[in-house]
């Protein structure tokens, strides 16, 4: 019995046939799977992912500040359903610091900034010469759970601030205390700011 053997290239998808005499055909097709190509794909663009803010601490841990990118992923578009900061207004961009701000003789976690020193007030506030004179922010400070406890700032005076668009808040905390703070503002008073927006924390 006579036969024939033939290979097709290995990378590609492969046959095998087999002839013989009887003139009975075996076809046994195999596939090899090429690799993932890696991105950008053909007809893809490449998107850069949400940008977390870059924070800063001072070395007594009790302070420290952050940078928010106003590209994607720094603010959330929006006002979050805040009736003191109203989109009819303008106010159309947030973001909730990542950690939570506690009240005295609270035990820290690594979801909040430690209050070492147990003061008995906590500081949010966007006052700072690179945030300009035009940028116009707003900060809610409320308790992280029941009941919250909501408290609004808006404007500050000239000084401690830099601009009366700019915002101070100061809350006193409770024992045993967690609190969440958002910074809002509105995109239409970002022109000519840096890359940023820098929002400062500390205890008291």
């Amino acid at each position: 019995m006579n036969s024939k053997l033939r290979f097709v290239h290995p990378l590609t998808c492969a046959s095998l046939l087999l002839v013989t005499a009887a003139c009975i055909k075996l076809k046994v097709v195999t596939t090899v799977f090429q690799p993932a190509q890696p991105c950008p794909c053909p007809g893809e663009v490449m998107v850069d992912g949400p940008k977390p803010p870059i924070q800063i601490f001072d070395p007594g841990g009790i302070s420290g500040s952050l940078t928010i990118g106003l590209g994607l992923g720094g603010f959330t578009s929006g006002n979050a359903g805040q009736t003191c900061f109203p989109a009819s207004q303008g106010w159309d961009s947030w973001f909730v610091l990542p950690r939570l701000l506690l009240g005295p003789n609270t035990a820290p976690d690594a979801n909040s900034y430690t209050n070492s020193e147990n003061s008995s007030q906590f500081t949010v506030k966007t006052c700072d010469p690179d945030n300009g004179q035009m940028l116009q922010t707003g900060i809610v400070i409320q308790r992280d759970i029941p009941p919250f406890q909501k408290t609004c700032y808006t404007n500050s005076t000239v000084p401690p601030c830099t601009s009366t668009n700019l915002t101070i808040a100061v809350r006193t905390g409770t024992t045993q205390g967690k609190y969440r703070a958002t910074v809002f503002f509105k995109s239409s008073t970002t022109n000519g700011l840096p890359s940023g927006i820098k929002v400062y924390w500390s205890y008291p």
